[in-house]
């Protein structure tokens, strides 16, 4: 999945537009996500964005700069 975010200082709301070829999971649960009232959490892997719910999070490390979370395992 490809991410852009455009900065718009004029804006008096924010808002997200979505485009993709067909609904399917992943799209699905960055919906679910985002309108959660729980905020996720955006993080880098690699040169990915990655959101991350804070219950799924057991511990988040800060080191020399770098953040390191740990998920909690999935049952």
């Amino acid at each position: 999945m490809n991410v852009q975010i455009q900065i718009e200082p004029r804006l008096k709301e924010q808002y997200i537009v979505i485009h993709t070829n067909a609904l399917n999971a992943e799209i699905e649960q960055l919906i679910d996500s985002l309108s959660s009232s729980d905020a996720p959490l955006a993080a880098m892997r690699e040169d990915r964005i990655v959101l991350l719910r804070p219950e799924e999070l057991y511990m988040v490390r800060i080191e020399d700069g770098a953040v390191f979370s740990i998920r909690k395992k999935k049952n």
